[in-house]
């Protein structure tokens, strides 16, 4: 059962730095993919391939977009068998490894059971959350428009 003193990430708030594994076995903080893009940050979890899958194929789809909008995507997993199939993905992305979840719970990307689950993080170039998208939300699972306008609107913002 989630404590009644947790408060999950929003948009306003920053994205904290984390250390992760990425998937050729370096230490990647997160914070190294910040500083000239904005960031989309998946968190993925246990049983919701499918809801994981279909995010990403509508990314892949338009993953030069992200690009000319200045965008990178990290893909946050609790453990390798989530990023399995990613290999024909054409889209850049960032796999990083949360072993013990710990991430996940920080920014609350976890269910009422205290496992992993799918959120999606848009942060600027600073770390600040622009939106936090989760299961329940009234326009779940995000599309790839809805994503890039996001991005587009950040990029309205931070022009610098």
């Amino acid at each position: 059962m989630v404590p009644s003193n947790f408060h999950p990430l929003d948009a306003g708030d920053m994205m904290p730095d984390f250390t992760f594994t990425d998937q050729d076995g370096n230490r990647v903080e997160l914070s190294s993919l910040r500083g000239q893009s904005n960031l989309i940050v998946v968190f993925t979890g246990s049983g919701n391939d499918g809801a994981v899958a279909g995010l990403l194929d509508t990314v892949n789809a338009r993953w030069r977009e992200f690009e000319a909008e200045n965008t990178r995507i990290a893909l946050v997993v609790p453990d390798w068998q989530q990023a399995a199939g990613l290999e024909d993905v054409e889209a850049p992305f960032t796999i990083l490894l949360d072993k013990d979840s710990a991430a996940h719970r920080r920014v609350g990307a976890i269910d009422e059971n205290l496992d992993p689950t799918l959120v999606v993080f848009i942060t600027d170039r600073f770390g600040e959350i622009y939106d936090a998208a989760r299961p329940g939300d009234a326009a779940w699972p995000p599309a790839a428009e809805a994503l890039l306008d996001w991005v587009r609107f950040i990029e309205i913002q931070c022009p610098e």
